[in-house]
């Protein structure tokens, strides 16, 4: 009897998740340290040189520009 059409949800997240697992584990303590450093001094290195750092994530509650100061609390 051939497969059915489609795989369950539960394999689709086994591949993955194994795919996944197996990317972590091949990693060191020292290649993690070592990158998150290096993402940390090119932050520092850009937020030292140049006028702002901008976030593409606002949180439209909080940030109203236009709004008179402590007015957009709730």
């Amino acid at each position: 009897m051939p497969p059915p059409p489609f795989t369950s949800d539960f394999q689709v997240f086994s591949k993955i998740q194994d795919r996944l697992q197996s990317a972590v584990d091949a990693r060191t303590t020292r290649q993690v340290e070592a990158r998150l450093k290096s993402q940390m001094d090119s932050y520092i290195h850009t937020t030292n040189t140049r006028l702002g750092v901008f976030c593409d994530i606002i949180d439209s509650v909080r940030h109203r520009p236009k709004s008179r100061a402590g007015q957009n609390r709730t």
